[in-house]
């Protein structure tokens, strides 16, 4: 992956309101930060104020490959202690 300074916020909230569901919604957004990384874009997903359905959270989370999810390119902020919890337990089954 090249790197460069670019910085792209992404607030799901925002476009898709707070409550984020559906393996569509979460697919096309997993595919938007992908793409952003491999670009060399530092990626910020700020998901204060939404609530995650489990199926969002798996195809978002454990469906991203290891190697953006755990990139210095991509931050997730804004996720209760509750839903780190539940998005490590999803990862992890995956794996």
């Amino acid at each position: 992956m090249a790197q460069t300074c670019e910085m792209q916020t992404i607030r799901p909230s925002d476009t898709l309101g707070p409550a984020l569901g559906g393996r569509p919604v979460a697919a096309r957004l997993r595919t938007q930060i992908e793409q952003a990384v491999r670009r060399g874009s530092r990626v910020l997903v700020d998901f204060d104020g939404a609530l995650m359905s489990p199926s969002f959270v798996d195809e978002l989370f454990a469906k991203m490959s290891a190697e953006v999810r755990n990139s210095e390119l991509v931050e997730f902020r804004g996720l209760s202690e509750g839903t780190q919890a539940f998005v490590r337990f999803t990862v992890d089954g995956r794996e």
